[in-house]
């Protein structure tokens, strides 16, 4: 959509499509971080901790990236 709008500087138009994909992807490689860090717990309190938490709420973990996987790219394009 980026490279429709503005076909005759393609570099400006991927550099719109980059600021705009920015925020977004710096989000996702965050959660990604703290998914990561949270899943090698290694104190044994922590550990437990989180095994209680999934136990009460087996779907949290998916419902916490819910954001993530049901995006819209197209969409947010066209909002943008």
């Amino acid at each position: 959509r980026c490279l429709a709008a503005d076909r005759d500087d393609p570099r400006r138009a991927i550099e719109a499509y980059a600021a705009h994909r920015q925020e977004r992807t710096a989000a996702v490689q965050n959660a990604s971080r703290e998914a990561s860090r949270v899943v090698r717990l290694t104190d044994p309190a922590e550990v437990q901790a989180r095994n209680a938490r999934l136990a009460d709420s087996p779907e949290a973990p998916i419902d916490r990236f819910d954001w993530i996987w049901s995006y819209d790219a197209e969409r947010a394009m066209v909002d943008a």
